[in-house]
């Protein structure tokens, strides 16, 4: 089998360097800058969309990997392809219900779903600073938010991304009015809004 010359086999921060550049350059302009799940180049140059995982797992995997390059290794990523893969990223939170969803080809519904695309998905979140108490980091985070008619209940922290969260999550969830909520009273008892209200018996709150 013939062999590429000139292969990269000993600088890491160069391989991840050339990664970010394929990630920040995968776009479809044709879809609203959906980047595209699957780009080859051999044996044919192709870029290409995938039922499961396009919207719903491809955004938040490369803002996970992206942001990890640019924190460890200084590499400079551009403001536009990190604002590219969080909107698409929820854009798959913009369906019927609030969690990562696929469409089955371009134009579709959002309707496909796989548990595994929850993790991948979730990484298009800012995050609030550690909260620590006596050694132990709270469980803050703005994942952990309650859709309600008409709107969506969202913890805030006292921290510089509170602003940040509502933005993307509002426009995840477009026509909904966004009320925050300070969680920090919450999260010593392990959890936040959205735990707050998983076991309500019926009829509690009528």
């Amino acid at each position: 089998m013939a062999k590429l010359a000139e292969v990269n086999t000993d600088d890491i921060a160069d391989a991840i360097r050339l990664g970010c550049q394929t990630m920040c350059s995968v776009f479809n302009a044709d879809d609203g800058d959906i980047p595209f799940f699957g780009s080859c180049v051999w044996p044919e140059a192709e870029l290409s969309f995938h039922a499961y995982h396009s919207e719903a797992h491809v955004p938040g995997r490369h803002l996970n990997a992206l942001l990890m390059a640019e924190h460890e290794l200084g590499v400079p990523i551009a403001e536009a392809c990190i604002d590219k893969h969080a909107r698409a990223a929820f854009f798959s939170f913009s369906g019927p219900i609030a969690l990562p969803l696929n469409r089955e080809q371009i134009g579709g519904p959002l309707h496909v779903f796989l548990p595994h695309n929850i993790r991948e998905g979730l990484h298009a979140l800012p995050w609030p600073r550690a909260i620590v108490d006596e050694g132990r980091r709270l469980a803050a985070s703005y994942a952990n938010y309650l859709v309600v008619d008409g709107g969506v209940v969202i913890p805030s922290y006292g921290d510089p991304n509170d602003a940040k969260a509502a933005a993307v999550i509002g426009a995840a969830h477009p026509g909904r009015e966004i009320v925050a909520v300070d969680a920090r009273p919450l999260i010593w008892q392990n959890g936040s809004v959205h735990c707050l209200t998983m076991q309500l018996p019926a009829g509690a709150l009528a």
